[in-house]
């Protein structure tokens, strides 16, 4: 909507023109061609699984327990797209009905070669008790372990991570509260650091717990 200014000149959007100020001179410029992308099924398709991962990947993203160092030795993008890229492969299948949902036994969010170990766990009221033999580990030499729970309905995000000699750790069960009326889905990774450089493992599903 055009108006005007201290000085007197019209100044802003007349129709397809917008009209502004350069130094002395009023300049009119017409306004950038709109594209209107075709909504086919393949459009919207692309949209969904692309909304899904983002919603996920800015999570994992801001959790700083499950990523570390690793911002310190690679850029934000590079995290960033490695965790968008790793997500829309891995983890969104199709429904039925044409609709896009999560595969959480299959997200991967992480592609690293160190082996993960088996994992005990157990939930004891709202704390969930975490167990591994750190002798699983040692030919990896591996330095952290970590644990993710990822709620199905919100995709909000819970990390810790524990050194593997410590072989037990605990965390608050579930993401939002109250946990036991709610599903997430738990997730490990190993990580070790040698100078700046990141080693990590897959990400291993170990189950969904909480509401069937």
């Amino acid at each position: 909507m055009a108006k005007k200014d201290s000085a007197g000149n019209i100044v802003g959007s007349i129709g397809n023109l917008i009209t502004y100020v350069v130094g002395k001179q009023v300049r009119v410029r017409s306004k950038p061609s709109q594209i209107n992308m075709p909504q086919t099924e393949g459009v919207i398709k692309t949209k969904s699984r692309f909304k899904l991962a983002n919603s996920l990947a800015k999570k994992l993203y801001h959790s700083s327990e499950f990523l570390g160092t690793e911002r310190t030795s690679k850029s934000t993008d590079t995290v960033y797209n490695s965790l968008m890229s790793l997500i829309l492969k891995t983890s969104i299948k199709e429904n039925e009905d044409k609709t896009v949902a999560w595969d959480w036994e299959n997200l991967q969010f992480s592609d690293g070669r160190l082996a993960v170990p088996e994992i005990q766990w157990e939930i004891q009221e709202d704390i969930l008790l975490l167990r591994w033999d750190k002798n699983m580990i040692t030919e990896s030499h591996a330095k952290e372990i970590v644990f993710i729970q990822i709620d199905e309905a919100t995709t909000d995000v819970q990390s810790r991570r524990f050194p593997v000699i410590q072989e037990q750790g605990e965390m608050p069960f579930g993401v939002i509260r109250p946990a036991l009326k709610r599903k997430t889905m738990l997730y490990t990774m190993l990580i070790k650091q040698k100078s700046t450089t990141i080693h990590k493992s897959k990400t291993k599903f170990l189950g969904a717990l909480g509401e069937s």
